[in-house]
């Protein structure tokens, strides 16, 4: 249970439950303040008080800390002040997932060089805006980097990588490797490269960055 302050016993309010003796719980969501029915509510329950899309997700803001995505099963004990977001979760991306942690401190340490996004879909699509790549060989100076991390991170093996935009040679020729392919929610430019082996002790996302610079800066 994400848990306010609110305990059990005290006195009875509408819906069955229990209120602070100060009155009613003011919730806002969306920007919007609330009249929660009752002191423990479900994220389903929420999201139905302020109106919001069953299908959009919550979250729990937090002043302090990380905000926290909260389950329609799951029980929230509620607190005036308390604030909620409700969001489109195929728009939002996903930087609520839970990650593995140590690709959680990987994506952190990318993010004090890059802007990430992190979307579960088959395992975890990072997508790193601005990548830089070879001027002298693309013609570009950065693309939007798609690496794709196993859901047992740091086991299994990373391969392929995408671009968006296509990445060309000289003439308009289309690099060695390379296709069309539609992931997370966008259409990228595959480049089928893959590393002989996978040292999990070893070998991570920011060493297989080093595999996708090498790749790049081939003019073939």
């Amino acid at each position: 249970m994400v848990s306010g302050q609110v305990e059990a016993g005290e006195p009875a309010g509408p819906g069955g439950g229990t209120w602070p003796v100060d009155g009613p719980i003011e919730i806002d969501v969306n920007g919007r303040n609330y009249a929660a029915p009752k002191p423990s509510m479900t994220g389903a329950e929420i999201k139905d008080l302020a109106g919001g899309p069953p299908e959009y997700m919550l979250v729990l803001v937090v002043e302090q800390g990380d905000d926290k995505q909260v389950a329609d099963g799951e029980s929230v004990r509620l607190e005036t002040g308390m604030r909620f977001r409700i969001l489109n979760s195929a728009t939002f991306g996903s930087d609520l997932l839970e990650l593995p942690p140590l690709l959680s401190k990987h994506v952190g340490s990318l993010r004090q060089k890059f802007s990430v996004e992190v979307i579960h879909e088959n395992g975890f699509c990072v997508i790193i805006k601005d990548y830089p790549v070879p001027e002298r060989v693309w013609g570009h100076r950065s693309v939007d980097l798609l690496v794709v991390a196993p859901d047992s991170y740091p086991n299994g093996q990373m391969d392929m990588f995408w671009v968006d935009p296509p990445l060309y040679l000289e003439g308009a020729k289309a690099p060695n490797g390379t296709g069309s392919d539609s992931k997370c929610g966008r259409t990228w430019q595959s480049f089928s490269w893959h590393v002989a082996s996978w040292r999990p002790a070893f070998d991570n996302l920011l060493t297989y960055l080093y595999v996708v610079d090498s790749r790049l800066g081939m003019a073939t």
